[in-house]
């Protein structure tokens, strides 16, 4: 086995050894902990673009705001 299958078999392996309370908690802490700074940085990047107005741009984050992105 590689190292990366060596880490992705000890994932699992704790995975399977949780309860159901602990599988639930882990899900739920990850779902929560979505990574905004990404969307935040997307959005920044793409307001220097050529085409997309500042309209485009306030429809893109109210989107990502309603949506729960950001």
């Amino acid at each position: 086995m590689t190292d990366d299958e060596k880490r992705i078999h000890r994932e699992a392996i704790k995975l399977r050894k949780m309860t159901d309370t602990q599988l639930v908690e882990y899900v739920e802490k990850a779902e929560s902990s979505k990574d905004t700074d990404d969307i935040g940085k997307f959005i920044s990047e793409i307001s220097g673009l050529h085409g997309i107005g500042s309209a485009t741009l306030m429809k893109i984050e109210g989107f990502a705001k309603e949506k729960g992105y950001i």
